[in-house]
């Protein structure tokens, strides 16, 4: 057996039950390239001040440290829990008092394990766990395994939020990850109002360093069939490498639907760096012939001016997922980006089995731009044959469910539809537990039927597998409106702003829908007055606002137009439409759109 840099028999091998932490600084490589000394010395500080007395304090000892990160064992589960939980609640105090560009955060993981003990150091795949929980878990926040949460509950203050079964590199079967809850119940409703930092623009956050080091958008791929039949063919392949790009959290990446602003027109891509805030762009072109195709590829220091790299690949059709795996490579390597072992495996993420699956899917999701009822008819007929092709390409069954919910949400059909969502759900999960689409479309179901607490966490969940995704984080923020956590809302769909600046009016839409709920109601106007193609309830919610501020005038104007929309509508169908965990939320809504004046029964 060999160890560390000899050769050790059976018989010298000494081992024993730990309790590994692991902490790592997040985006100390983006923090070093800003201030390279600063950064050095801000974790040196923290370790010299903060991580080491309170782990010696623990009853714990440091292994080694790693340059922004370190490794410790304890003796016991508890010491080792309790103290990653009071370091994260040093340390989130002491950011609070910090520009937003200098914050330090840690995401550290426990495991519970026999290890190897060799010179000082400890080895064995009960470490290499703990190291991929870290990688799982959020900045400021510690997971830990199964087995931590068997010694460990009840005997501190804290809970543990099951994340569900992940896959890990190198060990055959799943392991059940946990989040710890630092807060105590009580104190998990945030404040109603959100605090001064949260409500910056989209263009002051993409101007700060935590956003925009290094900073990329995937523009659309040029479709040189000349066949606008196969521009979903084009748009699908950008949209994957750019959600595959999202899942590396040292890299910023721009939405899909801020680059497709820029498709089909010829603007220098000086022009584009600089509107959408990024240094690098990927450019590239698509033409298919049969059963093969040709990828042109080049990533673009855009503002310096030159070329970083460029490349053609000739490929079979069916090797398509695998020249995507590349490309991903390719771009995360050159722009030297951090890539932690688990973020990598998220980026490869599971593919079908079936190109002509993969092109259904592809035509599902590229139907339904529009929001109608056609579109979305279309949109589940191409899903429902993406799964028949191919009945383990769990992302297809996810986007069904998700498409299901919308089609009983929108009023197009009735609860048979709803229930059938649950259904495509569970199923995608089945399928793949570490899919976030899945995970979302099953939270989303908890929302919309009541099931608050279901729903936080699958949620929760879904955004821990692609925290950087910004339709998703949109998606889970009008979430924690429902949930009344409005300020944790409000900053998420801010964050989304910046990595999507040409953000679709849905955005909009849920910003002035959390603004509302925290009481800002002159903000609310402000993002309402962003979209571009209003419907219906924006016009309820312009009334709302406008009756809170006391504008009777302005608001019976937007009243009337949304009667003139829907004049059916009333007091009894808008409480029904609506379900909220605090019963506060409720009223704050209700009451606003009475004082605008919806009517109790229909004319």
């Amino acid at each position: 057996m060999r160890l560390g840099g000899g050769f050790v028999s059976e018989r010298t091998v000494t081992r024993r039950l730990a309790a590994i932490l692991v902490a790592d600084a997040v985006g100390y490589s983006r923090l070093m390239e800003i201030d390279e000394l600063a950064t050095h010395r801000q974790f040196k500080e923290d370790l010299r001040g903060i991580l080491a007395p309170k782990i010696n304090e623990c009853h714990g000892r440091i292994v080694k440290t790693t340059g922004d990160g370190l490794m410790a064992e304890f003796g016991s589960v508890v010491d080792a829990v309790q103290c990653a939980a009071d370091l994260q609640r040093h340390l989130a105090e002491r950011n609070a008092g910090m520009p937003d560009a200098r914050r330090f955060a840690y995401r550290m993981g426990i495991n519970l394990g026999d290890v190897i003990i060799d010179d000082g150091d400890i080895y064995g795949d009960d470490v290499n766990t703990a190291v991929r929980l870290e990688g799982l878990a959020d900045p400021g926040g510690i997971n830990v395994s199964g087995n931590v949460v068997r010694y460990a509950r009840g005997k501190m203050d804290v809970d543990f939020e099951d994340l569900g079964d992940h896959r890990i590199k190198n060990v055959a079967d799943p392991i059940r990850v946990y989040r710890v809850e630092l807060s105590p119940p009580a104190a998990l409703v945030v404040p109603r109002s959100p605090p001064e930092a949260i409500v910056k623009s989209s263009d002051d956050l993409r101007a700060t360093a935590a956003f925009n080091r290094p900073a990329v958008a995937v523009l659309p791929f040029e479709n040189l069939n000349n066949d606008p039949a196969q521009d979903y063919f084009c748009d699908g392949l950008t949209n994957d490498i750019t959600t595959d790009l999202s899942k590396f959290s040292d890299l910023m990446v721009i939405a899909p639907h801020s680059a497709f602003a820029y498709k089909g027109r010829r603007a220098k891509l000086e022009s584009i760096a600089r509107d959408l805030g990024v240094q690098y762009v990927v450019e590239g072109s698509i033409q298919r012939s049969g059963d093969k195709v040709r990828v042109n590829a080049q990533l673009i220091a855009a503002r310096a001016g030159h070329q970083v790299w460029a490349e053609r690949f000739d490929r079979a059709l069916t090797d398509l997922f695998a020249l995507q795996d590349e490309l991903i490579e390719l771009i995360v390597t050159a722009l030297a980006v951090k890539v932690p072992v688990i973020e990598h495996e998220r980026a490869l993420r599971k593919r079908p089995d079936s190109m002509t699956a993969y092109e259904a899917f592809l035509k599902g999701r590229y139907s339904f731009a529009t929001e109608s009822k056609e579109a979305l008819g279309q949109s589940l007929r191409y899903l429902e044959r993406a799964c028949e092709i191919d009945p383990h390409y769990a992302r297809a069954w996810a986007f069904r469910g998700y498409y299901s919910i919308l089609d009983w949400w929108y009023g197009w059909s009735g609860q048979e539809g709803l229930e059938q969502a649950l259904q495509l759900a569970l199923r995608a999960i089945q399928l793949d537990p570490n899919d976030y689409m899945a995970q979302f479309c099953l939270g989303f179901y908890h929302l919309r039927t009541g099931r608050f607490d279901a729903a936080a966490r699958e949620l929760k969940s879904a955004l821990a597998m692609n925290r950087h995704d910004p339709d998703l984080m949109v998606d889970v923020a009008e979430g924690f409106v429902y949930l009344g956590r409005h300020a944790e809302a409000i900053e998420l769909m801010q964050q989304a702003l910046a990595r999507n600046p040409h953000g679709p009016d849905w955005y909009y839409w849920n910003l002035g829908w959390a603004y509302y709920f925290a009481q800002n109601y002159g903000r609310s106007l402000e993002e309402l007055g962003r979209i571009r193609r209003p419907d219906p309830h924006v016009d309820l919610l312009l009334a709302a606002d406008h009756a809170r501020l006391g504008e009777g005038d302005h608001a019976a104007r937007w009243m009337r137009s949304f009667l003139g929309k829907l004049p059916d509508w009333t007091m009894t169908k808008e409480a029904e439409s609506s379900n909220f965990w605090d019963d506060r939320d409720r009223q704050h809504w209700m009451e606003g759109v009475r004082l605008a004046g919806l009517p109790d029964a229909a004319a």
